[in-house]
């Protein structure tokens, strides 16, 4: 028996032989038969379009949410492989034979003889050689410049890193270190812990640095070597 269904159970009768009394309920009209009975004139589909309501309007612009913190840097790739040696070039012109295409008529030797300049003016030389000895004297002395891929060590916001020399120095130098960063904020950098192989530096932004430019020297302290 469904829980639904209403049964007359007859005295004395069991009840399998109950007699039915309650009618199937009756479904109700759905929303479109409603609306055609108030007027609509249209398909269901039509009437399905209907029910779409105007965009509403733009809500108010939220407050700007606060900075974001700096990502940690990705690993560095390896090296790429070696490019291949290229072709010999064809051998260029000579001096001579370029001062001749400019419109120079003589000999190779009249053209030699025409190279050897004026003598120089001794007190020309004596204020040259004043101004020399007023410069520094180096001993040794590097410039490189080194891509952040040169970098030894895991890089990020005021975190050491190790830059190496490209040859060792015979003791340990002075070393001026440049950024090379694209930022229109101050930066700072940090050198320190300079040995005769390398040096350290660090820096307030890692994510800006692209390269660091620099210069190491030791300083001949012996004015007449």
């Amino acid at each position: 028996m469904h829980p639904t269904d209403i049964y007359l159970i007859e005295r004395g009768k069991p009840p399998e032989q109950a007699t039915e009394q309650a009618e199937q309920p009756k479904h109700g009209l759905s929303a479109y038969e409603l609306a055609v009975q108030a007027g609509f004139a249209g398909t269901l589909e039509a009437w399905l379009l209907s029910l779409k309501g105007a965009p509403g309007a733009d809500g108010q612009r939220g407050e700007q949410g606060l900075p974001g913190r700096d990502g940690t840097n990705g690993e560095n790739g390896e090296p790429g492989r070696d490019g291949k040696d290229g072709k010999d070039g064809s051998d260029g012109l000579s001096a001579y034979t370029l001062a001749q295409q400019s419109g120079y008529v003589g000999t190779m030797q009249e053209w030699l003889l025409s190279l050897k300049g004026d003598a120089a003016d001794p007190s020309e030389i004596a204020a040259i050689t004043q101004q020399l000895q007023g410069l520094p004297h180096y001993k040794e002395f590097q410039a490189a410049y080194v891509p952040r891929s040169g970098f030894v060590g895991n890089f990020a916001n005021s975190s050491l890193v190790t830059i190496n020399f490209e040859r060792p120095f015979s003791e340990t130098p002075m070393v001026k270190a440049v950024l090379h960063i694209k930022d229109t904020a101050p930066r700072i950098i940090y050198t320190q812990n300079q040995t005769n192989t390398g040096f350290q530096i660090a820096t307030n932004f890692a994510g800006s640095l692209i390269g660091v430019w620099y210069e190491a020297s030791v300083l001949n302290t012996n004015k007449s070597a």
